[in-house]
């Protein structure tokens, strides 16, 4: 394999890797101090006995109840009433987008840059334009792949 084509492998391996999101570390979700830990205002989903489901904001948590402000009004349930509480994750749509892009950028401008290698004087006067309207393209590209992954959503941390 020619030394080039181990070039691009190896940026497209660090390009991917980027993406990758290191595990979060487990913890005891039966236990009840993850929720009384909670913030205020906190946007949880609480899951209750006879499958019933509420999201709202939390008001106040003790060792015996829950407290949330619903679309209902506040509600407070009983520890034995809840059987899973989980919390609002953070998006990070800009995050991902900023990635994307230098992603994005990176990749195209590595390309770019070995086909401008290989074909010497011979691209012509246009060539140093068409790599960067091709770098601006897969950062946009890049950008809009990033802010499309799904981000956010739903993490349980007690379960009974």
């Amino acid at each position: 394999m020619s030394k080039r084509y181990k070039l691009v492998g190896c940026l497209l391996t660090l390009c991917v890797s980027g993406f990758s999101q290191s595990p979060v570390l487990p913890h005891r979700k039966t236990d009840w101090n993850n929720i009384t830990a909670l913030a205020r205002a906190a946007e949880v989903r609480v899951e209750l006995s006879g499958s019933r489901s509420v999201r709202g904001g939390v008001i106040n948590v003790t060792e015996d109840s829950l407290a949330v402000n619903s679309a209902s009004g506040q509600e407070t349930f009983t520890r034995q009433q809840v059987r899973r509480v989980s919390v609002r994750k953070n998006s990070k749509h800009k995050q991902n987008a900023l990635a994307g892009l230098v992603v994005g950028a990176g990749a195209i401008a590595a390309l770019g840059g070995l086909v401008l290698a290989s074909c010497g004087h011979s691209c012509g006067h246009h060539a140093a334009a068409s790599f960067a309207t091709a770098t601006l393209s897969g950062a946009g590209i890049g950008a809009a792949i990033g802010a499309a992954v799904p981000s956010g959503g739903w993490r349980e941390i007690y379960r009974q």
